[in-house]
């Protein structure tokens, strides 16, 4: 659950800096062996300097405290409120709101940012147009 929630973290940080205005995160693996968000797309964002600006906000987020809220709403309420196509959907969508950004997700999450304890974003890769976000957490309770 701590590993998956960091992985939203990472997309809500990837937000607060204006990045999903031109990235899309398109895949997720979320297992302590390696864990890492890709996004799809072309940013001028500067690699080098992504991690630390990633990391800056991540902590903001955690000890925010943001509570983690998850809802079923329709297939058209989920494309509304998550601003993504969710015609391949099912009638009813899960929608999981982690640090305040919503996605339609059926994985098992946090309670609280504050439960994530430390997230790390250890390097930023590109090749072509794909961006690779590698993070770890702390592994205390885990």
């Amino acid at each position: 659950a701590r590993l998956h929630s960091a992985g939203h973290l990472i997309d809500v940080a990837m937000s607060r800096l204006g990045l999903l205005d031109t990235l899309v995160a398109t895949k997720g693996y979320h297992f302590k062996d390696a864990p890492y968000v890709e996004f799809k797309g072309s940013t001028d964002a500067v690699i080098a300097e992504l991690p630390d600006k990633l990391n800056e906000i991540i902590g903001e987020l955690v000890r925010a405290d943001i509570t983690t809220t998850v809802e079923q709403l329709s297939r058209e309420d989920a494309s509304a409120k998550c601003g993504c196509n969710t015609t391949s959907y099912p009638e009813s969508v899960r929608v999981v709101t982690v640090g305040g950004l919503p996605c339609p997700c059926g994985g098992t999450h946090v309670k609280s940012t504050k439960d994530l304890q430390e997230v790390t974003v250890s390097k930023v890769k590109k090749k072509k147009d794909i961006y690779k976000v590698s993070y770890t957490i702390s592994m205390s309770d885990m």
